[in-house]
């Protein structure tokens, strides 16, 4: 450094002002360096933040990251050795500043995020675990999640996309936004909307997923799987076979765990008994098998488990009987 005109610095000089490995004497040939003109102090302004925004980042990585800072600044020291680089230049130059960037990214071990539109929204996770949960999102749609459901989400949504991954079951109300589609992910399936309502479940034990259309217009992809759903259809993906199938009799009651509505018309009671207990958290078991071939026609809006069981019971003249966490019904069938 000694060769060097007290108006001339390189990068490695000021790498070393900027993490206080400087000399005093090369300190002082950094400020008069910087003081010399308005140009030098603006390019030495510059050069700093560039280098906060490296110490940054290095403040928010985890704590188990191991970096070997001699290893790193001997890396630094060959990459400045081997870039031809002199006087800085009078004139700002953004891709000269970016050289720089890439080369003091190496002290913190290589890890380094360009902040120019690329960076990473920060993500939430939310988990309904024992009971179901409203929440808004930054742009105001709202969720709400069935038990043991749980969404990942960015804090704000930015860039072209809405995008959020769900485990489980839960149902949308999208803010429409022309501009900026609203994409749910869950279990490998893409649920793409621009504003409507909808429910999505999850069926990990059947290797399911649905999609039921309340209102507007959804898109619902599986790798080379599409369909287009309106108002009132459904559809289901077989993981097993990567099909998706448009349901020829909508499940009226797919978000009967947050209308608290249970709607049968001539439905089955092997089906009514899947609904009540999905609903109401119970097990149901029959003592004659002929059971499940009566058909039931009713509407349950909000009532008690009790009250329902007691409508099933006076319909077809069976007898429930509840114990041991078990509700057996018995009768002769139909």
């Amino acid at each position: 450094m000694n060769n060097q005109s007290e108006h001339t610095v390189n990068t490695e000089l000021l790498a070393k002002f900027f993490s206080g490995e400087a000399t005093e004497n090369e300190v002082k040939q950094v400020e008069i360096w910087k003081n010399s003109s308005e140009k030098n102090q603006k390019e030495f302004n510059e050069f700093n933040l560039v280098w906060l925004d490296i110490g940054t980042l290095n403040n928010e990585l985890d704590s188990s990251i191991q970096i070997d800072t001699n290893s790193a600044w001997g890396k630094l020291q060959d990459r400045i050795n081997s870039t031809k680089i002199t006087k800085l230049e009078p004139k700002f130059n953004w891709k000269y500043t970016l050289r720089i960037a890439a080369i003091l990214a190496i002290v913190f071990g290589g890890v380094w995020i360009f902040k120019l539109g690329n960076t990473v929204p920060e993500q939430s996770h939310l988990l309904a675990s024992n009971e179901i949960v409203n929440f808004t999102f930054s742009d105001s749609s709202q969720i709400v999640l069935n038990k043991n459901a749980e969404i990942t989400y960015p804090k704000r949504f930015e860039g072209k996309e809405r995008k959020v991954k769900l485990s489980g079951e839960a149902h949308f109300k999208i803010t429409p936004d022309k501009e900026k589609p609203f994409i749910i992910e869950v279990d490998q399936a893409i649920v793409k909307v621009l504003g409507t309502s909808f429910v999505v479940k999850e069926m990990k034990e059947d290797s399911m997923v649905k999609v039921m259309v309340e209102s507007g217009k959804v898109l619902f992809v599986y790798k080379q799987e599409k369909v287009i759903l309106t108002k009132g259809m459904s559809a289901s993906l077989d993981l097993r076979t990567e099909k998706i199938s448009v349901d020829s009799k909508t499940d009226v009651n797919i978000g009967a765990w947050k209308s608290k509505q249970l709607m049968f018309r001539s439905t089955k009671l092997n089906e009514v008994i899947n609904q009540i207990e999905e609903l109401y958290n119970v097990n149901l078991k029959v003592e004659n098998s002929r059971i499940l071939d009566c058909e039931l026609s009713a509407t349950f809006d909000n009532e008690e488990l009790e009250d329902v069981l007691m409508i099933i019971e006076s319909t077809f003249g069976f007898e429930i009987e509840n114990s041991n966490e078990i509700i057996l019904i018995k009768g002769n069938g139909c």
